[in-house]
């Protein structure tokens, strides 16, 4: 009897191990999202694609994290660490020139890695626009809409 219970001690032991495991293991993230950029000042819609690669790490305390890469515009590349802030992930984008820290962008997914939305320098310079960069959308109305439903959502 004694020698059972040890036994099915051990497998549970085994099992909530590999479950454990499993969760927190880091996940791979390869995505493409078509995606518009826009600005409602200026009436500009173009349509374009945001590709996000990199790792999700668990952490079973809350604050899970991404390690990656993003592509915007098929040539603006850019290292992000977006950190779980329980609606969506996060992440400024830092410039350093010499002491000087400077924010040239701001990156927005959904928790469950469906959505992105961009704020970017580099895209305003390009386009000579105030706008954004949100996937995945055709119109400037959808990616208004889904921000609103998705990101923003408390």
């Amino acid at each position: 009897m004694k020698r059972k219970l040890l036994i099915i001690l051990g497998l549970l032991v085994v099992a909530i191990g590999l479950v454990t495991f499993a969760y927190l293991k880091p996940k791979p993230i390869n995505k493409e999202f078509a995606s518009v950029i826009y600005s409602f000042e200026e009436g500009f819609e173009q349509k374009t694609s945001i590709t996000l690669k990199g790792k999700l790490h668990r952490d079973p305390f809350g604050g899970d994290l991404i390690l990656g890469e993003i592509t915007v515009d098929k040539d603006l590349k850019y290292h992000i660490k977006l950190r779980d802030n329980r609606t969506h992930f996060f992440y400024p984008l830092m410039e350093t020139n010499g002491a000087n820290l400077r924010t040239i962008g701001t990156v927005y997914v959904s928790r469950d890695i469906k959505d992105i939305w961009l704020k970017l320098d580099a895209i305003d310079e390009r386009y000579r626009i105030d706008g954004y960069v949100f996937g995945p959308a055709s119109t400037r109305e959808e990616a208004n809409k889904l921000i609103k439903e998705k990101i923003l959502r408390a």
